[in-house]
């Protein structure tokens, strides 16, 4: 296995897992110190919920970008774009490890800081192939 399979395997098994999570808020799950900054203990509001339904859309749709470049999904984009959709996974998940290292609630950073740089070093690791 290629370090690009690897990164591109392991990103979407952490995507899964956290979408699986964002599934959980959906639903109503009492997690909500541990997403969007920690400020709401119990069930999320309903506007904080679209958030996660917003977010989950997203990670599946980069884990189906990423299951294209492996083969398993026949591939959408032109290599050219797809470069640059890579980067721009490498920028959002810059983004997501900057917000979730700043975030006011311990808990969450505690838990998606590390889940964050993850997903940041694998999606360069895919884009740098």
């Amino acid at each position: 296995m290629t370090i690009f399979e690897f990164s591109a395997w392991l990103n979407i098994l952490v995507l899964v897992l956290v979408t699986c999570f964002q599934i959980a808020l959906i639903s109503g799950s009492p997690w909500g110190e541990y997403a969007f900054g920690g400020k709401h203990k119990g069930v999320l509001p309903r506007n904080l919920r679209i958030g996660s339904v917003i977010t989950s859309f997203l990670y599946l749709g980069i884990a189906g970008h990423y299951l294209a470049q492996l083969g398993i999904f026949p591939k959408l984009l032109s290599p050219e774009l797809n470069q640059i959709a890579n980067w721009a996974i490498v920028g959002i998940n810059s983004l997501a490890l900057i917000m979730n290292t700043i975030t006011p609630s311990k808990k969450e950073r505690m838990i998606w800081a590390p889940v964050a740089l993850v997903l940041l070093a694998t999606s360069v690791a895919i884009a740098l192939n």
